[in-house]
């Protein structure tokens, strides 16, 4: 069983993708296709580190790639299908709409469907 995982919406079923491959990148959401910037794994910290090696972080209360530093907001909890950043005051991971390319952001907890995400093995991108 692979360490790695897809972050997937349950708003729009795309995951969360590190775009242009690139450090500072903006996190946006996009249908699966095994790319090294759609999969994800818990690193030190709590940070969630892609496959690229950079951690999902926060510019402002949108979601971006940077290299790790330990910072808190660099530090994430999986609870109730809800991805919580321990920088930012118990902010959620939100989808910013149903649109492919649409930036994940953070925002207090709604309980909406845009802030609900499943971890979804590697292996089992079929199944996406």
């Amino acid at each position: 069983m692979s360490k790695y995982f897809y972050i997937q919406s349950q708003l729009n079923n795309m995951v969360v993708t590190v775009d242009g491959f690139q450090y500072g990148g903006y996190l946006r959401l996009y249908p699966a296709y095994r790319g090294a910037n759609q999969l994800w794994m818990w690193g030190a910290n709590n940070s969630l580190v892609s496959k690229m090696g950079l951690v999902a972080d926060l510019y402002g209360s949108y979601c971006v790639a940077n290299p790790p530093t330990g910072i808190k907001q660099q530090s994430w909890e999986y609870t109730n299908t809800m991805m919580k950043n321990n920088g930012k005051n118990g902010r959620v991971m939100t989808a910013g709409g149903t649109a492919i390319a649409s930036y994940p952001y953070v925002a207090k907890v709604s309980g909406e469907l845009n802030q609900k995400w499943t971890l979804v093995p590697e292996e089992e991108l079929g199944l996406l």
